[in-house]
């Protein structure tokens, strides 16, 4: 739901198929021009740090959205998601095209079931950034799909490998590893066999 827009932002949403439930302004030319924009839609005029979803009855809703405060970080956010500098920003930065890689590796790496992939994998932040963001490891499906097994394996028996300091020291040992042999190289068991054992020693440094 948009907070503090003058409805621009919701009629996007509106025209782009989401179902606007309600919205929130303090600045009252921007409330008449939501009202203009969207009479159907629940505007509540006060500061979105004062909303409640008790007092102000507030639906669930699947998506909120607020625009920056100021127009320089506007302009800021736009260049960062929508247009890319790099071949880098295309992956770390713009949304549509972060989007569309996501989806290509999940199918190529659980074509059987995409979307448990892309649950273990956007279950924290670091997680896909130490994934994704590494070419090495995202642009070689069969390392990829290895790791996928394992990671996989501690998702379903308590997810201790996702601690944030644990997943990062097996993504520095798989590195060591990878600089003195080539992963992609290894036959399947013994690929298996090292990533197990990598995982098993991040969780115990990190206990």
């Amino acid at each position: 739901m948009p907070l503090q827009w003058d409805g621009g932002f919701a009629s996007g949403l509106a025209n782009a198929g989401f179902a606007v439930r309600w919205a929130s302004d303090l600045d009252e030319f921007a409330c008449a021009t939501f009202r203009h924009r969207l009479p159907e839609v629940r505007l509540i005029e006060k500061d979105v740090c004062d909303l409640s979803t008790e007092s102000d009855r507030l639906t669930e809703v699947d998506v909120l959205t607020r625009r920056p405060e100021r127009e320089e970080e506007a302009v800021r956010q736009i260049k960062n998601h929508f247009f890319a500098r790099d071949s880098r920003a295309l992956i770390r930065d713009n949304g549509v095209s972060r989007l569309w890689w996501l989806g290509k590796i999940a199918h190529e790496v659980s074509p059987d079931d995409p979307r448990e992939f892309l649950k273990i994998l956007l279950h924290r932040q670091d997680v896909r950034s130490a994934l994704i963001e590494r070419p090495a490891v995202s642009m070689n499906r069969r390392v990829l799909q290895a790791i996928f097994v394992v990671m996989r394996e501690h998702w379903v028996n308590g997810g201790k490998l996702f601690k944030r300091e644990t997943f990062r020291s097996w993504m520095v040992a798989l590195n060591r590893r990878g600089g003195v042999v080539l992963l992609d190289a290894l036959p399947q068991s013994a690929l298996d066999r090292l990533l197990r054992e990598e995982a098993a020693n991040a969780i115990a440094e990190n206990q």
